[in-house]
């Protein structure tokens, strides 16, 4: 089956059967009633060398009297297969040189040489897919049942010659890895080539986009030119007339804020994340009070507590305990710490915590928890026209502006 063979019309392929008996009977790939019948003596046929691939001995074990069947592909396979030629070099050389009736015709073959293969999973019928064609997927039956023959060692009942010597006769195994070498460089070279191609193509592309818009592009160069002149001849003007303010501006005497001035800037500071704890010892050891502080605080979350930082407000005086302001990592611990303080009652020492506010927030808290204290207690409440000041019992007590006005 060489290359260039096409399936007969005119009946089925026929097996060449040589036996090892004194005669050779011969039967050939054509219709019966064209099939030549003669006994002829083996030295009609003269011995191969040992290279040759058609003399090559089969991956199986030998056996006593096995049946001489041609079939070039099958002993192409056979013989490389021996010499542990690559699988994918030799699918290369096969795929080039045989058809892919060759190939459908050489695993029928195979597989009624050989009955046991009739139940191997590669013995299936392959058709074409999306993926790769029938022959394909045959070829690699082929070589994985040959694979399977040599790896469960059994007795050949037939070995593969090959009758067309033109096809296989010049092989070798150093000139199979030639052959496949050429093929390989061939269709790199084809590649590299189609590569240039495309690059060439897409290098006069882009010089014809560049010789379009060269044009533009100087022009726009230009255009960002003059702007960038005007823009700076704007900043000079603007300079000088900042220098000539700024001089201005230096000869006036500027006033000293007030009191009040800093206090309404105070108002502006970030207390989201800041409580006041009260009732803490005074220690010289600041590491003493911050221990404290993280046992508080852990006692009412019930966890560690991320401190920033904290410190006491106001000037040490003697016998008098100072407020801790302390700075928390997040307002999510400060919410849950001013939810928790409940839990204070229970702590070992008398401690008490309250949100960090502003001096005027805080006013207005005592503003209206001495008004609620007074109705309570049965107390006349009283205000001045303006809302600022407090009078209980006819005595003013308390002022949204200075604060407490008597000592009671």
């Amino acid at each position: 089956m060489s290359g260039n063979r096409k399936p007969s019309a005119t009946g089925p392929t026929v097996i060449y059967a040589i036996s090892t008996s004194a005669t050779t009977t011969v039967t050939s790939s054509v219709s019966p009633a064209a099939r030549p019948t003669a006994t002829t003596s083996p030295s009609v046929h003269p011995p191969l060398p040992p290279s040759h691939p058609a003399a090559a001995e089969s991956d199986f074990p030998p056996s006593d009297n096995p049946r001489l069947v041609v079939n070039e592909l099958l002993a192409l396979v056979t013989y490389f297969k021996r010499r542990k030629i690559p699988a994918d070099k030799l699918r290369s050389y096969v795929l080039n040189e045989f058809k892919s009736y060759d190939i459908a015709d050489a695993k029928s073959l195979l597989i009624e040489e050989y009955g046991q293969l009739a139940g191997n999973p590669l013995s299936t019928t392959r058709r074409n897919s999306s993926s790769r064609p029938a022959h394909e997927a045959e070829l690699d039956d082929i070589l994985g049942l040959v694979d399977t023959l040599a790896s469960t060692h059994t007795p050949p009942t037939a070995r593969f010659v090959a009758a067309d010597l033109d096809k296989i006769c010049r092989l070798s195994v150093s000139e199979f890895y030639t052959v496949i070498a050429l093929e390989d460089y061939n269709r790199k070279c084809q590649k590299i080539n189609l590569d240039i191609n495309k690059m060439s193509a897409h290098i006069n592309d882009l010089s014809r986009i560049t010789a379009v818009h060269r044009g533009e592009t100087d022009s726009s160069i230009f255009k960002l030119f003059d702007k960038l002149e005007q823009l700076q001849e704007q900043l000079d003007k603007y300079y000088c007339s900042v220098n000539s303010r700024f001089d201005k501006i230096s000869s006036v005497s500027i006033p000293q804020p007030s009191v009040n001035d800093v206090r309404t800037s105070s108002e502006d500071i970030d207390r989201s994340r800041n409580i006041v704890l009260f009732g803490v010892e005074e220690h010289r050891d600041i590491s003493v009070w911050r221990g404290a502080v993280d046992s508080i605080l852990k006692f009412i979350v019930g966890r560690d507590v991320d401190v920033d930082d904290s410190f006491r407000l106001g000037k040490y005086q003697a016998g008098k305990i100072r407020p801790i302001l302390v700075k928390l990592k997040t307002a999510w611990d400060r919410r849950l710490i001013l939810q928790g303080r409940r839990k204070l009652t229970e702590y070992e020492s008398r401690v008490f915590v309250s949100p960090d506010e502003s001096l005027a927030t805080r006013r207005q808290n005592t503003f209206k928890r001495l008004i609620t204290r007074a109705e309570k207690d049965g107390k006349s409440v009283e205000y001045t026209d303006d809302g600022d000041k407090l009078i209980i019992d006819s005595i003013p007590t308390f002022s949204l502006t200075t604060g407490y006005l008597t000592n009671n």
